[in-house]
């Protein structure tokens, strides 16, 4: 969920950024690739057409759209692996808060990925000015490669 959400966050802040309704992407229109990456780990391609220039979604309705495009993906690996629909939401959460942090839009992050009823909200998330998003849980990367997140909350500098 992680890597998904890693790989989908950036490319959905730059749609925001430039004016694109994340609310008129269309789910069928984004292709995801699996591949085994350099040092053998898993990593995912984007495919995606963007949707026209209109204007950005209400934080609402970005928050809603987002949801919609991820709900697919967050119930198969509940159900196919060991976490909870809960944790992948929030995980998928800090993953997209981090494509708006290194879009430099920290607020809009805030307004689309804290708003109350958002699936992946939750208090732990914090925005830093650094352009950090402290993790509000871990997405269990350091038991993967043995190296924590820039943005881990288990780091001593995000205590």
């Amino acid at each position: 969920m992680n890597v998904l959400a890693h790989v989908a966050g950036p490319v959905l802040a730059r749609w925001d950024a430039e004016g694109r309704s994340l609310a008129r992407v269309d789910a069928e229109a984004v292709a995801l690739t699996a591949r085994l990456g350099p040092e053998g780990f898993l990593t995912l391609d984007l495919d995606a057409t963007p949707p026209p220039v209109t204007a950005a979604a209400t934080g609402p309705g970005a928050s809603f759209a987002v949801a919609r495009l991820l709900a697919p993906s967050v119930n198969a690996l509940a159900y196919a692996g060991p976490l909870a629909p809960r944790a992948l939401w929030r995980i998928a959460g800090d993953g997209l808060a981090w494509g708006w942090m290194q879009a430099g839009a920290p607020d809009r992050a805030a307004e689309v990925l804290g708003r109350y009823g958002a699936p992946f909200a939750n208090r732990q998330l914090r925005l830093s000015a650094d352009r950090i998003a402290r993790r509000g849980g871990c997405c269990r990367y350091l038991s993967v490669s043995g190296a924590a997140c820039l943005n881990c909350p288990l780091r001593k500098d995000a205590a």
